[in-house]
């Protein structure tokens, strides 16, 4: 007897095509301005209507989703690269490096310079070994 198991569902799968078209999008334009009107707009839906639709699919804001993939993408700059803190700011969408700051330390519970040091030591390590 032989079981077959499915393929696992995209992140995406039974989401609203709307809200998966935001998502697309924030994605890809992490610097851009990302307001909420501004979104709502790309979806031809008013603001209130997107807000309550997006919250109730996604199970937070559409703002704290965009806070949330800006600070991904800077985790990952902060490990691969070696763009300044006011870069890494500007490239997620961030008005200054001390905003980026403030909200990456509050998302992560770390500065994105211990961040990168943490990473920094580790990279060191596995080189020595």
């Amino acid at each position: 007897m032989t079981s077959r198991s499915t393929p696992p569902l995209p992140l995406t799968a039974g989401l609203d095509r709307r809200i998966v078209e935001t998502i697309r999008y924030i994605g890809s334009n992490p610097a851009s301005r990302l307001d909420n009107e501004l979104l709502a707009d790309r979806c031809g839906m008013a603001r209130n209507a997107f807000i309550r639709l997006f919250s109730g699919a996604m199970k937070e804001s559409p703002q704290a989703f965009v806070r949330r993939k800006r600070i991904d993408r800077a985790c990952r700059l902060l490990h691969f690269s070696s763009f300044s803190l006011k870069e890494i700011a500007r490239e997620t969408g961030f008005a200054d490096q001390y905003h980026f700051s403030k909200v990456f330390a509050r998302l992560q519970h770390n500065t994105p310079k211990k961040f990168r040091d943490s990473y920094s030591e580790f990279k060191f390590a596995r080189e020595v070994l």
